[in-house]
Order: C-alpha cells, then structure tokens, then sequence
C-alpha cells in the first residue's frame, strides 16, 4: 500500500492538507515564502532529495501541490509561492516583464535553494521542475544557476529570447515536458528553447504530448514521475527508509 504524503508545518504555518490554503513563511523577510512537503513515508529530519516545483500564473503552492500526490518517493518537495497577487493565486512575473526583472526572479528563488539546501537535511543538489511560469523558470534556473540544480524538468514553458545569453562553464541536463496543443506557450517555442541550449553545449530534450494543451493531464504527468524516478535512481539519491 502507498505511503501517504506527511506534510511539514514551518514557522508553525503550513499546509494542513494537500489542498489548504496556508503556505509556509521562509525563514527570513529576504527569501521566498514556499511549502514542504515530505514524500513516501520519509522522515523529515532524514536527509532527503530535494525537487523544487514552481507554480505558475495565477496559481499558488497549494494547488500545484495536487500534482505529485500520487508521486511515492522519498523526497522533500519544495513549492515556493510567487511574490505578486494574481486573481486567486500569484505572478511571478508580467508577460512584459523586462530581461532584468526576470533574472531578478530567478536569483531570488537560486537564493532560496541556497537557504533551502544549507538549513534543511538535503542529499545532493535540488531537481527543479514547474509549469507554465514556472516552466519558464525552470528553464532560466538552468540557463543562469546550473550549478545550484542537478536537473531541470520544465513543464509548458520556454525561455524568452531575451534572455538567451551565451554562457560558459557548468551546464545542466534539461528536459522538457510540452504538449504538442499548447496555444497559450507553443511547442514550437519550447523546441528553439532546447535547441538554443543544446546549441549552448546543454544536454537537452524536448517530450512532446500529442492532443495536450497548456496542462498537465496524466500523460506529462507519468512522463514527470517517471522522470524523477529515473533520474534519483541513477544519481542514487534514494534514501534507505525505516
């Protein structure tokens, strides 16, 4: 039988259920506010893998907890909450946001996994994965902090044009989960994005989902499981469990 999920509660505020309201308060004012969320039965003072998941516009931790419910891993799931208020949930960006503030959002969630990694009981370094925003996220982690990450699983995103830069020393392995119906951050976009960093010296590829549209049905979402599975595996990052 699965192990069920335990959650953490941090600061004494935290998720009490998979899909409740409160998210946790970071440690100190300068970081981001996230959620943790311990997997497969793990102890939380066990030192644990660490997968960073990133929500996208107009989403929040909480609901994008609800994808790796099934995911039975021993691992410390981490969901940063993004800073601006959006409808119901939160922005990590505007669609027009400039080259600056975007590598501003992506060092402040690289400053996060730092505090992250160095207060909590981690193996390794972080996978960060995230959709639509986060995606795009996702995909910036790699370009500008690959060191800080061992893989990148961005899910429905791409990376602006802006951004591309040319980079030099540490690459990171990056793959991307996108479906092949997505009019809101085309596949074709997602594609030039895994081309411009294997051009880059990246180990990149790009999974397509034929009839998916900006989502992630169970198809990316076995594909993502599977992934994480995989990849813990053979970087052997799999704690012994009690």
């Amino acid at each position: 039988m699965r192990r069920r999920a335990s959650l953490l509660l941090l600061l004494a505020i935290g998720l009490t259920g998979w899909f409740g309201s409160a998210v946790a308060a970071p440690t100190t004012q300068t970081h981001l506010q996230y959620a943790e969320v311990v997997l497969g039965g793990a102890n939380p003072n066990t030192p644990l893998p660490m997968i960073v998941a990133v929500h996208g516009m107009g989403s929040h931790p909480d609901a994008f907890a609800g994808l790796f419910r099934e995911l039975d891993l021993p691992a410390r799931l981490i969901l940063p909450q993004a800073p601006n208020p959006k409808g119901r949930g939160f922005s990590w960006f505007s669609r027009k946001s400039s080259a600056k503030t975007l590598r501003t959002v992506t060092r402040r969630l690289a400053d996060l996994l730092t505090h992250l990694v160095t207060t909590r009981p981690t193996v390794g370094k972080p996978i960060v994965t995230g959709f639509s925003q986060g995606g795009m996220l996702s995909f910036m982690m790699a370009l500008y902090h690959p060191d800080q990450i061992i893989l990148a699983v961005p899910i429905g995103g791409y990376l602006p044009g802006r951004l591309r830069t040319p980079t030099k020393g540490a690459t990171v392995p990056v793959i991307a989960l996108h479906g092949e119906k997505d009019t809101v951050i085309s596949l074709a976009a997602a594609r030039d994005s895994v081309n411009y960093l294997k051009a880059q010296g990246y180990s990149a590829q790009l999974v397509g989902f034929p009839g998916v549209a900006h989502r992630i049905p169970k198809r990316p979402k076995d594909e993502l499981y599977k992934i994480l599975r995989q990849y813990l595996a053979k970087d052997k990052l799999f704690p012994a469990l009690p």
